[in-house]
């Protein structure tokens, strides 16, 4: 089939960039590849981006995030973490793919899809008085992750994070909703896994889907937050770790453009946004006088609560 003209437009435009840009991964830097639903026809593509990236990157694990934000380990070379969103079931195949590559993912679960379809997902919040958000993506899996399916990723040496509870925007959520999302969510999943799961990543990502509320209570349960906006890591973190998202259905060189940072400085605004947020969660009394414009990589606010 031939690619749509739209496509062949992107893909043009990608090589473009590279080609003149000279985008480099930056050393010292982390980069985290997002992805979500990975239908069978996409597969080849996964392997083949993630086998390119591979050669420019050093693969980091959830364990090298964790000593990112404690301080006890720095990026050398470029470096690359994959996640994957949601707990689609076809993500069980794309796991393999990323093993066999030499990455170790983290999948960010919707706990109350573990098992489910989308429309028994939908159901049983509804049974609870919520409405969740329908995540599905076209042409993908309808269906979660099973129990067994989370044990095998472990077995794998992936991680487990956690998602919201019904996948909603929680800066639109009361007190009641919020507890719902978030410590709903992290007890499902301890339980589900068996085990403590320090991380998280809200859904959608941008800041116009968190709220100050929203980010204390996150910070009061998981460790690590991710957002959807595209960025490096570095050392010392923002209060977010930063992730590309990435769609398999785009040009492969337009991705690896965004994964070296080439669409970053897009981004700017919606990493101060988020930075802001933060800060008015970490401190009130600093809501006054953290504003995004006044956001710069001097003046980023710690980690609430330490690492």
């Amino acid at each position: 089939m031939k690619p749509s003209s739209t496509c062949t437009r992107m893909l043009r435009l990608a090589v473009g960039m590279l080609g003149r840009c000279g985008v480099r991964p930056r050393p010292g830097a982390l980069r985290i590849a997002t992805f979500h639903s990975v239908p069978r026809e996409h597969l080849g593509r996964l392997r083949t981006l993630l086998e390119r990236l591979r050669r420019r990157f050093v693969p980091a694990s959830a364990g090298e995030i964790e000593g990112l934000a404690a301080g006890t380990w720095t990026p050398g070379r470029p470096c690359l973490a994959i996640t994957f969103d949601d707990g689609f079931a076809d993500g069980i195949e794309a796991a393999e793919i990323v093993r066999e590559i030499g990455f170790r993912a983290i999948y960010f679960v919707v706990p109350s899809f573990v098992g489910r379809s989308m429309d028994e997902f939908l159901a049983y919040n509804r049974r609870r008085g919520v409405t969740a958000f329908d995540f599905s993506d076209p042409g993908g899996s309808r269906r979660g992750f099973s129990r067994a399916d989370l044990r095998l990723l472990l077995s794998m040496g992936h991680t487990i994070g956690c998602h919201p509870m019904a996948h909603r925007n929680l800066a639109a959520l009361d007190a009641d909703g919020l507890a719902y999302d978030i410590d709903g969510a992290k007890a499902e999943i301890e339980d589900l896994v068996g085990g403590a799961v320090e991380h998280f990543s809200f859904s959608h990502g941008h800041a116009s889907h968190l709220s100050v509320e929203a980010d204390a209570r996150i910070r009061s349960l998981f460790r690590h937050v991710y957002a959807g906006v595209r960025g490096s890591n570095a050392s010392p973190p923002d209060p977010f770790f930063w992730r590309d998202a990435c769609d398999l259905k785009h040009p492969r060189p337009f991705l690896e453009f965004c994964i070296a940072g080439g669409c970053d400085r897009w981004w700017r605004h919606e990493r101060e946004s988020l930075l802001a947020i933060a800060a008015r969660s970490a401190d009130p009394r600093r809501a006054a006088a953290f504003t995004p414009e006044a956001a710069t990589p001097g003046s980023r606010p710690t980690r609430p609560g330490g690492a």
